[in-house]
């Protein structure tokens, strides 16, 4: 919420319409930040990819202490799988993709998964960091936003035109190497 001059924030107005007044208010929106506020260019909303493949119990058994895997080269992470149902997920930090506006969350589209460039980049990396996996069914895809600055770092700064908002957002991972 806006005093009368639009040039201060006075306070926030939820979905259902319940306000809350405040001298300050301080947006950790992440990807969102940008359909909110004018980020003057210093923000820009990226999802990045990941899948889930089922393991069998002797693979549950191969993989059940390792630790995250980085696969740089790729830009593919592997994380343990899950204790209780031997489920591996796997994330592609390299298929970053951008959108203007607000990004569209698996809650609201839950038929979305991902695209299917994805997905073949996720295959290449798994054939080439864990070949016998690379070929597995591939579910409850989705792509997790986040919000890049250009030098990686947290944007925590009064709005350089709205009086009383401030940001805290930002930051994402450094670049691949290839």
């Amino acid at each position: 919420m806006y005093d009368s001059t639009g040039s201060k924030v006075i306070g926030v107005q939820t979905s259902s319409g319940t306000t809350f007044h405040a001298d300050k208010v301080v947006l950790c929106t992440g990807a969102w930040t940008t359909s909110l506020v004018d980020s003057k260019g210093q923000l820009v909303p990226k999802g990045h990819c990941l899948a889930h493949i089922q393991l069998t119990p002797a693979e549950h058994a191969r993989y059940a202490n390792m630790p995250v895997f980085d696969d740089s080269k790729w830009g593919i992470y592997y994380f343990p799988p899950f204790e209780e149902n031997g489920v591996m997920k796997i994330a592609g930090l390299s298929t970053g993709y951008t959108v203007k506006g607000e990004p569209r969350t698996q809650s609201d589209y839950p038929d979305d998964g991902i695209p299917k460039e994805a997905e073949e980049h996720l295959r290449r990396g798994m054939r080439a960091s864990i070949p016998s996996l690379a070929e597995r069914e591939m579910f409850d895809t989705r792509v997790c936003w986040c919000i890049d600055t250009p030098d990686e770092h947290f944007l925590i700064t009064p709005h350089p035109d709205v009086s009383a908002l401030y940001l805290a957002t930002g930051g994402e991972f450094p670049p691949l190497e290839n």
